[in-house]
């Protein structure tokens, strides 16, 4: 039961301090570097997406339509 307890004071400090912990933690070097990653993963699918959007353009034309 103890435990349980613990976990809800841990919760309910999370929610209370959120926006500190926050600030606090978008300031580290380790946040930086994981956003860093994030947007270059970002970008690349977005390459790979506008690549596989131009493709599929220049090739329906050429697909036979049917009736």
């Amino acid at each position: 039961m103890g435990a349980v307890a613990l976990l809800v004071v841990g919760c309910l400090a999370l929610v209370k301090y959120w926006d500190t912990l926050k600030a606090t933690m978008m300031q580290t070097t380790a946040f930086k570097l994981i956003a860093a990653y994030v947007s270059g993963l970002a970008s690349l699918f977005t390459r790979a997406w506008e690549g596989i959007s131009a493709a599929g353009r220049r090739c329906a034309p050429t697909l036979p339509t049917f009736p």
